[in-house]
């Protein structure tokens, strides 16, 4: 268990490493960042990921675990 956010219990972290910028988009620099974005438009069709510390990141429940999907910047 980990406190990402202050006060809120994370179970599981997922990290998607890539490389931000248009020219990365569809490279093999950013697979991680499309795997990330393909769970989550399987599982969370209505995800929005957000900007913090240094990474867009989206929370989510699965079942009683709290997930946190990132894509470091």
């Amino acid at each position: 268990m980990v406190h990402f956010v202050k006060n809120k219990k994370v179970d599981f972290i997922f990290a998607g490493l890539g490389n931000p910028g248009e020219e990365y988009e569809l490279t093999k620099h950013n697979v991680g960042f499309r795997v990330i974005d393909a769970f989550a438009a399987e599982i969370f069709p209505h995800k929005k990921f957000f900007s913090k510390l240094g990474s867009l990141i989206y929370i989510a429940k699965i079942g009683s675990s709290t997930i946190v999907l990132a894509k470091p910047q």
